[in-house]
């Protein structure tokens, strides 16, 4: 189970408030997917929105489409954002936004690329959206049987 609270606290973020969307409906009782690569891409994309943002919120869910059999997970935070013209680098291995000489949290530079794999793997697709100042939105979706 992702344990997005005690993340949050380990961060150390006081002015940071985290909540989880449910939209599935209660029709769906019981899908079948690879929960364990869900679970570790959310749990990179909620870490790295927490790292990303100082004050607001970071919000992850989860919804359905019960005529196209697939599952949407998003993680959308209130940080900083990334400008447009870096957008279609994020998911790329090794890079990184910002100053890294700079950043408080450097790490490799694989999460999301990682993400979108692992993404891949199961025939989704991944994709980002950002606003300098308005915070940036992470989603994703599979199908399920």
């Amino acid at each position: 189970m992702i344990e997005a609270e005690e993340m949050l606290k380990a961060s150390g973020k006081q002015k940071l408030e985290i909540t989880f969307d449910n939209q599935l409906p209660e029709t769906l009782k019981k899908v079948d997917f690879d929960g364990k690569k869900i679970i570790r891409i959310l749990t990179h994309l909620i870490d790295n929105a927490i790292k990303n943002t100082n004050y607001g919120y970071v919000m992850f869910g989860c919804k359905a489409s019960l005529e196209e059999k697939t599952l949407c997970f998003w993680v959308e935070d209130t940080g900083s954002g990334i400008e447009e013209e870096y957008i279609d680098l994020v998911f790329k291995r090794f890079w990184k936004h910002g100053d890294t000489s700079t950043q408080k949290f450097r790490g490799l530079g694989i999460g999301l690329s990682l993400c979108k794999e692992l993404v891949e793997l199961m025939n989704g697709q991944i994709s980002l959206t950002s606003e300098i100042g308005g915070g940036t939105t992470v989603s994703f979706t599979v199908s399920y049987q």
